[in-house]
């Protein structure tokens, strides 16, 4: 369980973005969305850890709620919470900074799970949270 978000799932099959929140939708929950992200962070480590997951997995790239207004293009939680500069992953040298333009959803990367943007069209594994009633 993520602290303060409700009863935490992993789904390793890969889905788009649209797939992967209805399939949370379909549960009476939605893409993770927390009040901070390092919680999520702790939690797929932990989780990693736990089931002996290796870096280089499916688990590199995961979905939560995180995706572009159109409107206003702004990036937004999907519980309405802005993400924060802080949260976006910083590659220094290595590349551009996120978010870079390629996408209008975005998940968590790489061995620190900072968010970056990409298509919603890419098929990820995802993070569901299951709100007790």
């Amino acid at each position: 369980m993520v602290k303060d978000v409700g009863c935490t799932h992993i789904f390793t099959e890969k889905r788009r973005y649209w797939g992967a929140r209805g399939k949370c939708r379909s549960m009476d929950g939605d893409l993770a969305a927390p009040n901070n992200i390092a919680d999520l962070q702790s939690y797929i480590q932990k989780y990693r850890t736990d089931n002996d997951v290796s870096q280089n997995s499916l688990l590199d790239n995961i979905w939560v709620g995180i995706r572009k207004n159109k409107t206003s293009l702004k990036w937004n939680w999907e519980s309405g919470r802005k993400v924060e500069s802080s949260e976006w992953l910083k590659r220094g040298g290595d590349g551009d900074d996120e978010p870079n333009g390629s996408g209008n959803c975005a998940r968590l990367t790489g061995s620190t799970y900072y968010v970056a943007e990409i298509s919603c069209q890419t098929e990820y594994a995802f993070m569901c949270v299951i709100t007790p009633a």
